[in-house]
């Protein structure tokens, strides 16, 4: 190290003369959102080419890489950052996968949309403000500049640096030359509508490309360079049309880009785009466009240099300015509540148990809070103690108390159903969730109501007391017109009540406890010959239990993940008595009541994973292992009904398939996967089950078979189309077993429902 700035020191003294009399290089990034990640490939052609750059002014996105590039990171730096599975979840709003907290995450069901509203509030103000999440773009700005912030004054950088933003109520630009650089770049890339404003200095602050897209103006007002070489994708946008929303909300909002000449030496860079102004995906292909343009530009530029800086020059600069990044020390966190309420579970959820704390330590415990869906918005603010200590400021808005959701499921069986759920969220000294939902179909009826209280801390748990009705009909959901089987007649009903209790297992992990009592009535006929006049056989079982389950789970979509992984253990003990009523057809019409069986314990582990082998090829695998100790029941029909069942495709979670139910199974799956576009996927999925003794009918009892006589495969080819509401797929279905081997399946939404009370 000593060496080396001996050697910088040597070549500055060196070129002294020279560079105090020198011209100096202005650079100057648009803004351009995606596209805006050609200024990569600029700064690589100029670099390699031993052009200096002695400023760097941006908007919006230019300001992003240009921020980093004045605080010292390395163009390879820059494009690891930005091209990279994080970032591109980042500007989607989403936390990145390696921070979600599934502790903090709801409970899934058949949602379409989510509507957050205040009783308090006026219908204007209950419309969203802005498309996506920015919490985790405005903490992914503090921790990359982290150290930037540290020092106050832009001119102090690595390259001295400005950045615009927009002051709409005054309609003026701003020009930010020091202070908190996070916050700087922050304001300078909040475009309207898609990111929300923050306020500074008592002003609220948008996208700078909203009066300055190309602040060429400002390059050479506050640096006087003698060349200016810019990178412009903000083309003038297209008139207003009068059935183009967008193109009038576009006019109405960014003034016309100004294209004079600022100096007499000013280069203008036109690198090509394709990409819209979110479609953070194609990294590679735009740096690639912003060097070959610069390239293209180069002879030009070169007739303006007279003194070149080699690269070896700058990277003897970096390594100086480096070192002074040390790592930085949180001291203190402030929280202060915009909308007035308390700051107490904030407080809790961050303060770490030993101060000053890590960046990284707070980095993990700052996304966790952020994934709880009652907090709405964090912003973090630096304030430097020292050169390594820093207080941070969090500004904070709870979620509006009142959620209401709606979906279900569309299909081309008689599956469909409809979906409601409303929710009440508290935030005080203890996190408070109120939940009910209601189902309504021919497959399934249900309705779910739980409380929940959340006890914020470093280490949280939760407690929480639900109760659950539920009716599947397998006979009404599997009559179609063009049947000619006549369908079994299975009802359940399922009745349950349960108190859990709950902690974080690791970060992406959620462990359980808890037990419940439930009963659930099974109505069914042992063989097809019945009438309308007939009576069915009736199967009542109260019992009680208690259960533990370990839940991991980063997988990236409810339903048709394609990233991720999932692994989950679930352990249970059940006792109760049976009840069986015979109807008129019943084989043996002798009824009894409450037959005692014995307590029995039931093991269930899966694991779902997904490998990326190339961009478009994933594949996938799946086991499932189940163990159950339970007794027979009454007669075949009510054991099979009771008994464990795989679900190896989605068109069989609304299926009764006997063939894929037993005590002791265990199941293999693999998966491929196409995404054809980021949001359509073709699979293929083919699944083993094995059944270590199948529960065959004995003239209608139950009994074992052989053991590993019986075997099952399940198999499916599915298009999907992941839309904003829900998936919309159409999959053709294989059963080995099946009285039709193949099936035709269309859905759009999830096919997900309440939790039956022996799952």
């Amino acid at each position: 190290m000593k060496i080396s700035r001996i050697i910088l020191i040597s070549l500055l003294l060196f070129r002294y003369n020279n560079i105090c009399h020198s011209q100096k290089v202005g650079v100057v990034l648009s803004g351009g959102g995606a596209a805006a990640l050609v200024h990569i490939g600029v700064l690589k052609a100029l670099e390699d080419n031993n052009i200096p750059i002695d400023y760097i002014v941006g908007t919006s996105m230019g300001a992003v890489i240009g921020g980093l590039y004045a605080s010292g990171y390395s163009l390879q730096d820059i494009q690891n950052l930005l091209d990279n599975q994080e970032f591109i979840q980042i500007s989607q709003g989403k936390i990145p996968n390696n921070f979600y907290f599934h502790f903090k995450q709801p409970d899934e069901y058949a949602s379409w949309i989510r509507l957050r509203f205040s009783l308090k509030d006026k219908l204007v103000k209950n419309i969203p403000a802005n498309v996506i999440n920015s919490v985790p773009i405005d903490f992914f700005l503090t921790e990359k500049f982290i150290h930037s912030n540290m020092k106050n004054n832009f001119d102090s950088l690595f390259v001295p640096f400005r950045c615009v933003a927009a002051d709409i109520e005054n309609k003026q630009k701003i020009v930010f030359k020091k202070g908190n650089l996070s916050d700087a770049i922050r304001a300078s890339m909040s475009y309207p509508f898609y990111l929300r404003p923050i306020t500074l200095n008592n002003k609220l602050l948008y996208d700078g490309g909203l009066y300055d897209n190309y602040p060429t103006d400002v390059c050479y007002t506050e640096f006087f360079p003698d060349i200016i070489i810019g990178s412009d994708v903000s083309d003038n946008h297209l008139p207003p049309e009068d059935d183009n929303i967008y193109l009038q909300l576009r006019n109405m909002l960014m003034s016309k880009k100004d294209t004079t000449k600022k100096c007499d030496n000013e280069i203008t860079i036109h690198p090509y785009s394709s990409n819209n102004l979110f479609d953070f995906e194609n990294t590679h292909a735009l740096i690639d466009s912003g060097y070959a343009a610069t390239m293209r530009k180069m002879p030009e530029i070169k007739k303006h240099i007279s003194i070149y800086r080699n690269k070896y020059e700058v990277a003897l600069k970096r390594q100086y300015y480096l070192p002074q990044n040390k790592p930085i020390l949180i001291n203190k966190i402030y929280i202060q509540m915009l909308d007035k309420t308390s700051p107490h579970y904030i407080t809790k959820s961050l303060t770490p148990k030993k101060t000053p704390t890590d960046f990284q330590t707070f980095k993990k415990y700052y996304y966790r809070l952020a994934s709880d869906e009652r907090v709405k918005f964090m912003y973090p603010h630096i304030e430097p103690i020292d050169s390594n200590k820093a207080d941070i400021h969090i500004f904070a808005r709870q979620e509006k108390p009142f959620y209401f959701d709606l979906g279900g499921i569309i299909s081309n069986r008689p599956t469909n159903e409809i979906f409601a759920a409303l929710q009440y969220n508290y935030l005080g000294k203890i996190g408070l969730t109120l939940y009910a939902n209601g189902y309504l179909g021919r497959l399934y009826n249900g309705a779910l109501g739980k409380i929940k209280i959340d006890f914020p801390s470093y280490n949280p748990i939760f407690v929480e007391a639900a109760t659950c009705y539920s009716r599947w009909d397998y006979y009404k959901s599997s009559t179609l017109f063009f049947d000619f089987k006549k369908p079994s007649f299975l009802i359940q009903e399922d009745n349950y009540s349960e108190m859990n209790m709950g902690m974080p297992f690791g970060t992406k992990g959620l462990w359980n406890w808890g037990g419940g009592i439930a009963n659930w009535i099974n109505y069914y006929y042992q063989d097809n010959n019945f009438a309308n006049k007939d009576t069915a056989d009736k199967t009542y079982f109260n019992y009680y239990y208690f259960q533990s389950s370990i839940d991991i789970n980063n997988l990236n979509k409810r339903l048709y993940a394609n990233e991720g992984s999932r692994l989950f253990l679930k352990l249970k003990y059940i006792k109760g008595n049976e009840t069986f009523v015979p109807g008129n057809l019943a084989p043996d019409k002798t009824p009894f009541n409450n037959k005692f069986h014995k307590d029995w314990f039931y093991i269930r582990i899966f694991s779902d994973n997904y490998i990326k082998t190339v961009k478009q090829l994933k594949f996938g695998y799946y086991f499932e292992y189940t163990f159950s100790t339970q007794d027979f029941f009454s007669n075949y029909t009510s054991t099979i009904l009771s008994a464990p069942a795989f679900y190896p495709t989605t068109e069989s979670t609304t299926l009764f398939l006997p063939d894929f139910r037993a005590y002791h199974y265990f199941a293999l799956g693999t998966k491929s996967i196409t995404s054809i576009l980021s949001r359509l996927d073709l699979r293929a999925e083919l699944y083993w089950f094995q059944p270590l003794q199948a529960i065959i009918n004995n003239n209608y009892q139950p009994a074992f078979a052989t053991p590993l006589i019986f075997q099952n495969i399940a198999g499916s080819g599915s298009l999907v189309f992941h839309s904003p509401l829900g998936p919309i797929a159409f999959t053709v279905n294989y059963y080995k077993n099946a009285e039709n081997n193949f099936t035709f399946f269309f859905h759009f939404g999830y096919p997900i429902f309440n939790r039956k009370s022996l799952e």
